[in-house]
């Protein structure tokens, strides 16, 4: 039997405050942070990390979205997706100038024998930024 799931999850990056060059990237559905020596590179850490969990805790048979960021965390997205720029990450990148950027990320699950097959693609709304 094949069980399938989709995981749709809201992602805030910008510059780390305390490590300058550094950008933090932070899963709000499942309260996880990572971080990357640029903008792309904390997009690709978070799309890493969040597979990486939904796999191993759903193949424990845990609910992975069972903790969330707190509600400023969600404020801030809810601000930016008010104010910000749509634009792709491409865009985003080329662009420079970013302070943040919220990205919604779908992650499909298939489960056959308890062994999770996770794979990540983009939304249909492009990603959020708010330029510097």
């Amino acid at each position: 039997m094949v069980e399938r799931r989709t995981f749709n999850l809201w992602v805030m990056l910008g510059p780390c405050e305390s490590v300058p060059g550094e950008w933090y990237a932070h899963c709000l559905d499942m309260d996880l942070v990572t971080q990357g020596r640029s903008l792309q590179h904390a997009f690709e850490m978070a799309i890493e990390a969040c597979g990486t969990v939904l796999a191993e805790e759903t193949a424990a048979g845990l609910d992975p979205l069972r903790r969330r960021a707190p509600q400023e965390s969600w404020d801030e997205l809810f601000s930016l997706l008010g104010q910000g720029a749509r634009m792709s990450l491409e865009q985003a990148l080329a662009h420079g100038q970013v302070a943040r950027l919220a990205a919604q990320l779908v992650f499909h699950s298939e489960h056959v024998h308890k062994a999770p097959d996770i794979r990540a693609t983009w939304s249909t709304p492009e990603p959020v930024a708010l330029q510097a």
